[in-house]
């Protein structure tokens, strides 16, 4: 779908990279430019590996350029003239400092798409602030409710949901301005705060508390109710159910032999309420396995609480095709991806292709240290 667009991708460790993944996985030619001496801090952000890097940089040339040089800077600027999108997640006013800010690349490409992906935007109180997706979530009220009850300290989750979020926002915001650029020829600024993002989640809870004399979320309203609730099996596992429409809780009731629970679906989930105490008993009368089983086919919003590492192995992943060989696809169903480059492997590739430097060129530029490539 995106076949023919080209994207510099100046960003690092994972929201950046995650955009330009998902606009690789959709066709893009993705260049990502990578500082000497060690390239993206992801290569080495994992326990030594490379993991983190190879999952979110399939699909992608890498080039290796000395930053600190004005003629690396210059190299890089270069591209930009050739390029219809520049992704950069630095600290804000870095990109400006070096000379790949987005006034140089409007000078260089008026047609350009520039996207700054941070945390807390490019102004403000909060904007020189080192932070991570922790930090985005707390201040966005999302991590608030992470908890098991009020009160209790809020939960970690596995996934790093404000990275993950930015990264979809910022292709979102991408692919719109390249729609206007079609249409008018007008390049486009991007800011996207990553915290932005999060808080533009709680459009529902927030319209709620200003109509509301008492505060109370949607998520904490539904919650209230049995027939919303994460209930527990014989062997320790879960299982949710989501029965909020009558129909619904009609067919779990009849299901499970139960249609006296019928009248009973706004019930609250509380200690003191005999049908809830009834319900968590139902549950642990049977292992994982019986209730995972029973959820198939069944029309009851009843669903297996599954972990992380059994969702790559999921019959839904299979059915949707959201498996890709080792990894799993960002949702974009395309061809497979190369895997992720090594350090510097296209830089000869791109500055031969992209601003046609001939071999002797290059090889100075080696020479003088300004690029590094896996092939010299």
């Amino acid at each position: 779908m995106l076949r023919g667009l080209k994207v510099l991708d100046l960003s690092r460790y994972l929201p950046g990279p995650f955009a330009s993944l998902r606009m690789a996985e959709m066709g893009a030619e993705v260049i990502k430019v990578e500082t000497l001496p060690y390239g993206d801090p992801a290569r080495s952000l994992i326990e030594s590996t490379e993991l983190l890097y190879e999952i979110c940089n399939r699909g992608k040339k890498s080039v290796s350029l000395n930053l600190r040089s004005p003629k690396g800077v210059e190299l890089v600027q270069r591209l930009m003239v050739k390029a219809d999108v520049v992704l950069e997640s630095y600290r804000p006013g870095v990109a400006e400092e070096i000379g790949l800010g987005y006034h140089k690349a409007k000078e260089l490409n008026p047609r350009v798409i520039y996207c700054s992906l941070s945390g807390f935007g490019q102004e403000g109180s909060l904007a020189q602030m080192g932070s991570h997706d922790i930090n985005y979530m707390a201040l966005s009220g999302l991590l608030y409710g992470f908890h098991a009850s009020s009160g209790q300290t809020p939960l970690i989750p596995d996934c790093t949901v404000a990275d993950l979020a930015g990264g979809m926002a910022a292709v979102e915001g991408i692919l719109a301005a390249y729609i206007q650029c079609l249409q008018t020829g007008k390049g486009a600024y991007l800011d996207i705060a990553i915290t932005d993002v999060l808080a533009s989640w709680q459009l529902v809870n927030a319209g709620m508390n200003v109509h509301s004399s008492s505060f109370q979320s949607l998520g904490g309203m539904l919650r209230q109710a049995v027939s919303y609730q994460i209930y527990e099996t014989k062997d320790g596992r879960h299982m949710a159910l989501g029965a909020l429409e009558e129909k619904f809780w009609l067919n779990f009731c009849k299901a499970v032999g139960k249609e006296d629970w019928i009248a009973h679906h706004q019930a609250p989930a509380h200690a003191s309420n005999p049908i809830y105490e009834e319900m968590q008993k139902l549950f642990r009368s049977q292992d994982f396995e019986y209730w995972s089983q029973l959820s198939v086919g069944l029309d009851a919003c009843l669903t297996p609480v599954i972990s992380t590492s059994e969702v790559f192995c999921s019959d839904y992943v299979r059915e949707r095709g959201l498996r890709n060989e080792d990894f799993l696809r960002t949702s974009i169903r395309t061809s497979n991806l190369s895997p992720a480059p090594r350090l510097g492997q296209h830089t000869q590739e791109i500055l031969s292709q992209w601003l046609d430097l001939d071999r002797d060129q290059i090889k100075l530029l080696l020479e003088e240290k300004v690029i590094q490539s896996v092939d010299s």
